[in-house]
């Protein structure tokens, strides 16, 4: 991923959320979700943090938006032009994101500074 536009981080509380705004996250409640926006630095990397996450199953999506529209952008048929990751290196395919399924997580007691390394993938 190149060093332009700004990293989105959001952590999904729920499969419903994923469902419903796992596809780039964009105007995701905060009752569903949580964003924090990070910078790439240049070690080629960003990094967020995420404070008081409640125990339970979570998803992450991270989304490089190099355009600054707080969406993934998309071609005419609808596949990706931005660089896109989410937790546990799921992937979607020709007709779809990751599932949460594929993405999904357990937070529990033991994971108070956990770390979750997501590649980004260039479509």
């Amino acid at each position: 991923a190149s060093r332009s536009g700004t990293v989105r981080f959001w952590l999904f509380r729920s499969e419903a959320g994923w469902s419903s705004y796992g596809s780039d996250g964009k105007r995701c409640p905060d009752r569903l979700c949580r964003a924090v926006n990070a910078q790439v630095s240049a070690a080629n990397t960003a990094t967020a943090t995420f404070e008081d996450v409640p125990w339970g199953a979570k998803a992450l999506l991270v989304l490089q938006d190099k355009d600054g529209d707080g969406a993934l952008g998309t071609n005419l048929i609808g596949y990706p032009t931005e660089a896109l990751g989410a937790s546990r290196g799921a992937s979607g395919g020709p007709f779809g994101g990751p599932s949460w399924a594929d993405a999904r997580f357990e937070v529990g007691a033991g994971d108070c500074d956990a770390v979750i390394a997501s590649e980004m993938w260039n479509p």
